[in-house]
C-alpha cells in the first residue's frame, strides 16, 4: 500500500515540475510556445496523414481522409496566427459591444432611477475600453493569455511539488 502512495506522491511531484516548466516557459516566452505549440500541431496532422498513406498502401482503403489531415497540418502551419487574430478581433467586438450595452443600460436606470445604475455604468466603460484593446492589439491579448495560463500552471506546479512530501 505504501509503494501506491510512494508512486502516487512521485508522480504528482513530475507532474508539479512539469507545470512549472511550462508555466515558466508560458511566461516568459508566450509567442514561442504559440509558436512551438502550432508546428508541434501542424506536424502531428501531416504526420497522421503520411501514416494514413502508408496504412492505404499496404491494405485497401480511402486516401480522402489523409488528403484532409495534411490540408489541416498544413492549414495550421500557415494559418493559424491570422485565424488567432481574427478570432481574437471578433471577441473583441463581442466585449465593446457587451460594454457598450452595460453602460446604455446603465444610463437609462440612472434617467429612471437617480443615483443608481453606476454599477452598470462603471462595468461598461471597463468592458468597453478592454475590447477596444483586444480590437486593436489582437495578438499581444492573445499572448496576455498565454501569460495567464502560464501562471496558473505555475502556481499549480509549485503547489504539487511542495504538496508531494516523498
Amino acid at each position: 500500500m505504501n509503494t501506491v502512495w510512494e508512486n502516487f506522491r512521485r508522480l504528482q511531484r513530475f507532474q508539479g515540475i512539469l507545470y512549472v516548466v511550462i508555466g515558466l516557459f508560458l511566461l516568459i516566452n508566450p509567442s514561442e510556445f504559440f509558436q512551438l505549440v502550432s508546428y508541434i500541431l501542424g506536424f502531428y496532422f501531416i504526420f497522421l496523414g503520411i501514416m494514413g498513406f502508408l496504412q492505404v498502401k499496404r491494405n485497401s482503403g480511402s486516401l480522402f481522409p489523409n488528403v484532409i489531415l495534411i490540408l489541416i497540418g498544413l492549414g495550421i502551419l500557415v494559418l493559424l496566427s491570422p485565424l488567432v487574430k481574427f478570432a481574437s478581433v471578433i471577441f473583441g467586438l463581442f466585449v465593446f459591444f457587451s460594454g457598450l450595452e452595460k453602460l446604455l443600460q446603465g444610463l437609462r436606470i440612472r434617467q429612471r432611477i437617480i443615483n443608481d445604475g453606476s454599477t452598470l455604468i462603471i462595468m461598461g466603460i471597463v468592458l468597453g475600453l478592454l475590447g477596444l484593446i483586444i480590437i486593436f492589439n489582437p495578438f499581444q491579448s492573445f499572448l496576455l493569455l498565454f501569460r495567464v495560463a502560464g501562471l496558473i500552471f505555475l502556481l499549480v506546479g509549485l503547489y504539487n511539488v511542495f504538496n508531494s512530501k516523498i
